[in-house]
């Protein structure tokens, strides 16, 4: 009862221990990606700017999209933050289209 009553404060993704995502009743489960994001088929490619996959992160002559995909990736691989990193998989995410 004394975990039930106790305050707990909101922690990043990642900081999780076994013992809180007990105290939580959090179960972590395994699932293939098609049943995760709903989909059967495996994303395509097609609709991307090849300049995101082909370009120097420092090009100058990019697209913005592929220039904001590229700071992110930079900040992403030297973060200071875990918000880079979660900022680079939602934007990534996006681009292949897995959106609600």
């Amino acid at each position: 009862m004394a975990s039930a009553s106790s305050i707990q404060s909101l922690k990043s993704s990642s900081d999780w221990s076994p013992n809180e995502l007990f105290v939580y009743n959090i179960t972590v489960t395994a699932q293939l990606p098609q049943e995760f994001f709903c989909q059967n088929t495996e994303p395509s490619l097609d609709d991307i700017d090849p300049s995101i996959i082909n370009s120097a992160v420092d090009a100058d002559d990019v697209s913005d999209c592929t220039f904001h995909y590229h700071t992110d990736l930079d900040l992403a691989t030297h973060p200071t933050q875990e918000s880079f990193i979660n900022g680079f998989s939602q934007l990534t995410l996006h681009i292949l289209g897995f959106e609600e």
